[in-house]
């Protein structure tokens, strides 16, 4: 059993070390629990920002919350804004979206980059939060993105998933 000594009966050096000891402990405490960091993108920048466009109103131009597209398995970001094009334009919103690796049939870890790049980068232009509408995959990539990079979820105020594959389906 470990006895404590009254701190009077320490010499010097022993209550300069359970001070240092104490402090220690305390700054542990009052830090909190580590944050794990977030993944670091190893997709080249110029590559991921190729993948990137927008459409319509520039973010800019309008206080209008911008929406990043984030298109389905087996199709660019360009086609599934094509498709949705009239209905994008009569709603007046920024629209941007980026084109997956091998259209959106790559590793989900991969293809997920792409989305966090352009979640940064309208997030930068527009210095406003952002809406995420995905479609099939693209209902699932958001959700990566925003678990595994959680700074984003500042960026964000909503994420429509539409059909998305979170838990299977049958």
């Amino acid at each position: 059993m470990v006895r404590l000594r009254r701190l009077s009966a320490m010499n010097l050096t022993q209550r300069i070390t359970l001070t240092a000891l104490s402090a220690a402990a305390l700054s542990a405490f009052a830090v909190g629990p580590a944050v794990a960091a977030e993944p670091v993108l190893v997709t080249p920048q110029v590559t991921l920002d190729a993948a990137y466009h927008c459409h319509g109103v520039a973010i800019t131009a309008t206080s209008l919350t911008p929406i990043m597209l984030v298109t389905g398995t087996g199709a660019t970001g360009e086609a599934a804004f094509g498709i949705g094009e009239g209905a994008f334009n009569a709603y007046g919103h920024p629209v941007c979206d980026v084109d997956f690796p091998d259209n959106t049939t790559a590793d989900v870890q991969v293809s997920v980059e792409y989305l966090v790049n352009g979640i940064n980068r309208m997030y930068a232009t527009g210095h406003r939060k952002i809406a995420v509408y995905g479609i099939s995959q693209g209902g699932l990539l958001p959700r990566w993105a925003l678990t595994y990079w959680p700074s984003l979820r500042a960026k964000v105020s909503d994420v429509v998933g539409a059909a998305g594959t979170h838990h299977g389906s049958t």
